[in-house]
């Protein structure tokens, strides 16, 4: 068995050359043709791929195992297909794995399968979809903002599908920034501590065995009820200190209802970078970038999947405890 790698797409799609920036009005490229060719810094890994083929009894491609990985599939197929006729579609198998441990390995090479064909069907019409849009609206909006604003003569005013709607969501956070006005706000606090002999039989009274998610457990011989103020809070200072002290005259309160509600938290969602992105970012205050570094770098030792994969899933077979046992031994070299 010889066993080679590809990186990334092999094929590349673009418009043929008549279809220019100075050959047609952008309305065109919605209807224009689409050429695929493979890269000149391709042509390499193009010639390497051709000659082991020509070589071989059958092919197993073992991509990643999301969408992207399947339309590379696709492509290497066609490449070695074509190189050698004798690879029918009965000696063309693809290998499901999430991990490159060996064991992992071994079942993927045991339960070899067919490339997913609407897969790769799903990622031409997007990468179909996302060429002819991103050139037509770049190339529209390019030409008719270079008459109306000095400076952009010489430059291209970029859209994409994805770009554009991200670079939105930044500029509204930029705007709300830079036109936020702080002002000073107060609000009343309360909380009622239950003593641990009085808990079992007030809980028990006034709520159902499976709402209690009001009750804090954070104090190891008492635990804390947190009441919400209807008001939120008041940017008014003097009429908050008016009604704290009608609290403290009252000295009592009085429990007009008890309400509850089931509170969820989910899981993280497995295999997902975007997912992983946040959790870093918000509990660990881990930067996009040395997150994607680390995680790439565990990529090259076969500790995980390659990190910017979205399959968001193991299969039910999979097995955990193997996985988790190896990260046990990066302590030392990622932290703790």
């Amino acid at each position: 068995m010889v066993t080679s790698s590809v990186r990334g797409h092999l094929i590349n799609r673009d418009f043929p050359q008549q279809f220019g920036w100075s050959s047609c009005s952008p309305s065109a490229l919605f209807d224009a043709p689409i050429e695929s060719n493979v890269s000149s810094d391709m042509h390499p890994l193009l010639e390497m791929l051709q000659k082991e083929s020509r070589k071989a009894d059958a092919l197993i491609l073992w991509l990643d195992c999301d969408r992207e990985g399947e339309a590379i599939a696709a492509e290497v197929r066609e490449v070695c297909t074509e190189a050698n006729p004798r690879l029918n579609a009965n000696k063309v198998f693809r290998a499901k794995f999430s991990t490159v441990l060996p064991q992992e390995i071994y079942r993927a090479l045991r339960s070899l399968g067919r490339v997913n064909e609407a897969f790769v069907h799903a990622v031409e019409a997007r990468s179909e979809l996302d060429l002819r849009v991103g050139a037509a609206f770049t190339r529209f909006q390019t030409l008719r903002l270079q008459k109306r604003f000095d400076g952009l003569q010489n430059g291209v005013i970029s859209y994409g599908p994805c770009q554009f709607p991200t670079l939105g969501f930044i500029v509204e956070r930029w705007a709300r920034i830079e036109t936020f006005i702080p002002d000073e706000f107060w609000f009343i606090e309360m909380q009622l501590r239950l003593q641990n002999d009085r808990i079992q039989a007030e809980t028990e009274e006034n709520f159902p065995p499976n709402d209690l998610s009001r009750i804090d457990t954070s104090h190891q011989n008492s635990q804390t009820v947190n009441f919400t103020w209807k008001r939120t809070r008041l940017y008014d200072r003097l009429l908050t200190l008016v009604l704290y002290e009608s609290c403290l005259e009252a000295g009592e309160a009085v429990v007009t209802s008890m309400t509850g509600r089931p509170k969820n938290r989910w899981r993280p969602i497995p295999l997902a970078t975007v997912d992983l992105q946040k959790r870093a970012s918000k509990y660990l205050r881990i930067g996009s970038e040395t997150l994607m570094s680390a995680a790439e770098e565990l990529y090259q030792q076969g500790y995980i999947s390659y990190p910017r994969t979205e399959t968001e899933r193991f299969r039910p077979e999979f097995e955990h405890l193997p996985l988790i046992q190896s990260f046990q031994t990066l302590q030392g070299e990622f932290g703790e």
